[in-house]
């Protein structure tokens, strides 16, 4: 069976909310930033506060406006708050993807294989809109810290829905980004079953994963160096 070609992925880190770690995101080799606009996650940020940070950012760091079931107005304020990318969980209208002039990243939320085998045909049947620039999978609660069951993928069923996934992907020119759990220890083994083209962490380079207390900087950089060390 073919197997899917290795590459070097960007980084993505979410859930910035403080001063300290966008200096952090500046020391790293980082490509994104994810702020997320979630009024019930620990890691939400008001619009308003994110403009302070984005002062401080790198230019050379794309800023993603995280949101769940986002409406016009909302998005209105994020490209006028100056986000670079919108990534969408849950509900994705076409009044929203109407108005929306940055590029999308449509989040899916994995449960099981299944779910996955839905996604592969869904996007293998319909067209997909132009706006949609990556496709990021997710595990059934972003920012959980848990994976969405990567066993599965590593079994000849699993690779087979993996590998025609990626050809849908490829062919319509968009990135595929790997979240959903990853930590400094284990994404060396996700780069290895699903090759990303970005890595996506969160919970997993915070002082205590899941609490709201914030990003740790040795972990950041743990995460960078071993991602770099197996590629």
């Amino acid at each position: 069976m073919e197997s899917i070609k290795q590459k070097v992925p960007q980084i993505k880190i979410c859930g910035i909310t403080q001063d300290e770690e966008i200096q952090w995101l500046n020391e790293a080799d980082v490509s994104y930033a994810g702020f997320v606009l979630y009024e019930k996650s620990c890691r939400y940020i008001p619009i308003s506060k994110t403009q302070e940070l984005f002062e401080k950012l790198n230019d050379n760091i794309k800023k993603v406006a995280v949101a769940v079931n986002p409406d016009v107005t909302m998005v209105k304020q994020v490209m006028d708050a100056g986000f670079d990318i919108l990534q969408v969980h849950g509900n994705l209208t076409e009044e929203v993807l109407a108005v929306t002039e940055i590029p999308v990243w449509r989040a899916v939320n994995l449960t099981d294989a299944n779910i996955f085998e839905e996604l592969v045909r869904e996007y293998r049947d319909l067209s997909i809109d132009e706006k949609i620039t990556a496709l990021l999978m997710d595990a059934k609660e972003f920012g959980s810290g848990k994976t969405f069951g990567w066993d599965a993928y590593e079994r000849d069923e699993g690779k087979e829905m993996l590998r025609q996934l990626r050809q849908i992907l490829e062919k319509e020119q968009i990135q595929f980004v790997l979240a959903g759990g990853l930590t400094p220890d284990n994404v060396s083994r996700g780069i290895d079953i699903f090759s990303p083209d970005i890595v996506d962490v969160s919970s997993g380079v915070e002082k205590e994963p899941g609490q709201g207390t914030g990003k740790d900087r040795e972990k950041i950089q743990k995460f960078v160096r071993n991602m770099h060390s197996i590629v």
